[in-house]
Order: C-alpha cells, then structure tokens, then sequence
C-alpha cells in the first residue's frame, strides 16, 4: 500500500512539473507573440510616421519649389514691366525730340520765309506763298498734255513755255486768293493788259475757268473741237467789241469813218447769212 500511495504521489508531481512548463512554454509563447505583435505595432506606425514625415517634407520641398517659382515669375514680370517702362519713356523721349527738332524747322522754315519775304509787296508775298504754276498744270494738263487756250482772246496756246498762269482776281485785292480755282491760262499779251485791273475781264476769266473745268472732263478730242469754237467765236467777239468801242478810244475822224464802214459791211454780211 505504502509503495502504490508514492508512486502516485511521484506521478502527481510529474504531472505537476510537466503542466508547469506547459504553463511557462506557453506564458512564453504568448509573451513573445505580444512583443512580435507590439513590434509589428511599432513598425508600422514607424513606418507610417516616416510616411507622414515624408510627405511633409515633399510638401514643404514642393512649397519650397513653388514659392522659388512664384517669386522667378513675379521678379519676371517686374523685369518685363520695367523694360516696358524703359521703352515707354525711350519712345517719348523720341517723340519729344521729334517734336522739337519739327518745331525747331518750323522756326527756321518761318524765319527763312520771313526773311525773303522782307521788302516784298502784299502781292508779292501771296506769290510766294504757294507755288501757283505748278499745280495749275497738275490739275489741268491741257488738251493731249500740250494744248491751252487763252481766256481773255481765244488764242491757241501750245507748250507750257507759251502758257502765262493769270490770278483772275488780282492779288493786290483782297478777294485775290493764290489757289488754282483763281489761276487761268492766257497769253502774254493779254496779261500785260489785263495787269491787276478789276473790270469785265475777270468775267470772261471766271467764264473761262467753268469752261475749262467743263472740258477737263471730256474726251480730249471732243474738248479741243469745243475749244476751236469758243475760240473762234471769242475771236468775233472781240473784233466786234474793238469796232465797236474804236470810235470811243480814238477821237478821230479818219478812224471814226473807217469804223463805221467796217461796221456796216460787217452787218450787212450777217443780215445775208
């Protein structure tokens, strides 16, 4: 009996030891999955702090980056503003001079005009002031650019150097203007006796003047037939006008008689036509 009671009591505490280091494997294995779990734990959050930190300091990097990009385009756009302003100011300080070298000619140009213009007379300086010849000639070329008639007798006139560029009314008026609508052509006869005298004359030029204005827009060959016949009938007119008033300009007998005769023929050849 006393032999069976130890071996029960060695099995016991056999039993007993090994449930003990059951109890310690397994508090150790369980100890050991804590910390691998608390270490996985820690890893990652590690791992997630080293992300968060990294994404922060590429968003800083970024920021970084943008800022530096931001000020290089504003300092751009200031240097752009600032040669925009340079050229503004260069093109006005070239206007300026512009201006001042135009006003500086204008000076001279009226201090010149001024000077030749010293001892002239009143119609002397309307001459000079503008270049009447020339832009008779441009705005009325004559009949096949060679061909003009005079305004006062009718006279064909051809080539310019036989063409004298009258002021219908006389400059030495003050309704004289020296402008081509005041500018006829007439021959030089006609000219040294028209002088500046105001009287019927300056009809016929203005009459001449809406002719010649009439015709500058025909045909050439219908203008020069137009011209022949007002030519030849200025020719009659003046020969009946000068037989008419030769009584009253020569006080003599002798002439008076042959006027009369003249006179006479003359209507007696119309009477029969």
């Amino acid at each position: 009996m006393k032999h069976n009671q130890n071996l029960g009591k060695r099995h016991a505490y056999r039993f007993y030891i090994i449930n003990l280091r059951k109890a310690w494997r397994e508090n150790n294995q369980r100890t050991l999955a804590r910390q691998a779990n608390n270490n996985c734990e820690n890893d990652k959050t590690f791992s997630v702090q080293k992300q968060r930190s990294g994404n922060k300091q590429k968003d800083l990097n970024n920021s970084v980056v943008v800022n530096d990009t931001t000020k290089r385009t504003t300092n751009n756009a200031k240097g752009v503003t600032n040669n925009t302003k340079k050229k503004i100011n260069d093109t006005k300080k070239r206007t300026n001079n512009a201006k001042r070298v135009a006003n500086d000619t204008k000076k001279k140009s009226n201090s010149s005009r001024r000077k030749k213009t010293q001892g002239m007379t009143y119609s002397q300086k309307k001459r000079a002031s503008f270049n009447y010849r020339n832009e008779y000639f441009k705005k009325n070329p004559g009949i096949y650019g060679n061909i003009w008639f005079c305004s006062q007798c009718g006279k064909i006139l051809i080539g310019k150097h036989n063409v004298v560029i009258d002021h219908i009314m006389p400059l030495n008026n003050v309704a004289g203007v020296n402008r081509t609508f005041n500018t006829v052509a007439i021959c030089q006869k006609c000219n040294s006796s028209k002088s500046d005298s105001v009287d019927y004359r300056v009809v016929k030029g203005y009459l001449a003047k809406l002719f010649e204005v009439f015709t500058s827009h025909l045909p050439d060959a219908l203008a020069l037939v137009l011209s022949l016949i007002v030519s030849l009938a200025y020719q009659i007119f003046n020969l009946l006008f000068i037989l008419v008033t030769m009584p009253l300009t020569l006080a003599n007998g002798k002439f008076l008689t042959y006027a009369v005769v003249i006179v006479i023929i003359f209507a007696f050849i119309f009477s029969k036509l």
